[in-house]
């Protein structure tokens, strides 16, 4: 309604134009250049944030108490008593030795009540039968003899012969294999083996074989005797007697 009312205002206008034509030039109106949007800044999305390892765990450790220093050596444990053994053969015994017999001298005189000890430091064996012989002429020489030599050095088969002859008349004699830590160890206690095995009478008390296992019966040396020692040592010649 407007546009026509528009029209009919102008069309008097017209009418007193010389005809001329009128050239409406459409003006193009180029709109203002828009202003370019400002670029937001947009900010930068924040990085992810790292992750970080988390903390590593350091594994429990269990603290194991240190065991304890070792106890100062002390005395040695006891060794296990041998089993009392006493004896008391008719008519006594007569025992000729060494120093290792006479370390057990008093062991003995409590396993054998009627025992002579005659035992004296380094006495080798024939030495031993000299004694022997002696004892017999003097009518000493009981009817059980045991004879503990043979620590001092060798004994050969001869040698042992001769100790028999020394005791002839008696009962019994009973021969005491060694232990000592000597080059003639094995060939007297291998001779001691021998001459038993060959003689009627004669008795073998194996002391080396009976103290095998036992280093607590024997002094630093390895042959003299320890309190326990010469217990065992007694009952072995009570056993054999």
């Amino acid at each position: 309604m407007a546009a026509a009312a528009a029209l009919l205002a102008v069309t008097p206008l017209l009418a007193g134009c010389s005809p001329e034509i009128h050239t409406w030039t459409a003006v193009a109106t180029t709109p203002p250049p828009r202003s370019a949007p400002v670029p937001t800044a947009t900010p930068s999305p924040s990085p992810a944030p790292t992750s970080m390892p988390a903390p590593r765990r350091t594994p429990a450790v269990t603290v194991t108490p240190a065991p304890p220093p070792p106890a100062t050596a002390g005395p040695a444990t006891p060794a296990p008593e041998p089993p009392a053994t006493t004896a008391d053969p008719p008519g006594g015994v007569t025992a000729i030795g060494d120093s290792v017999m006479l370390g057990a001298s008093s062991a003995l005189r409590a396993a054998i009540p009627s025992i002579e000890v005659d035992a004296v430091v380094s006495r080798q064996w024939d030495p031993g039968v000299a004694t022997v012989q002696s004892d017999r002429g003097s009518g000493r020489l009981r009817p059980t003899l045991v004879v503990d030599l043979g620590t001092n050095g060798t004994v050969s088969a001869a040698q042992f012969d001769a100790m028999v002859r020394a005791a002839t008349g008696t009962r019994r004699i009973v021969f005491v294999t060694v232990r000592v830590p000597r080059s003639w160890e094995a060939s007297v206690n291998a001779t001691l083996r021998a001459g038993v095995a060959r003689q009627a009478g004669a008795v073998l008390a194996d002391w080396y074989a009976a103290s095998a296992g036992h280093p607590e019966w024997f002094g630093p040396d390895g042959y003299h005797l320890q309190p326990a020692g010469a217990r065992a040592l007694a009952a072995l010649i009570a056993g054999a007697v």
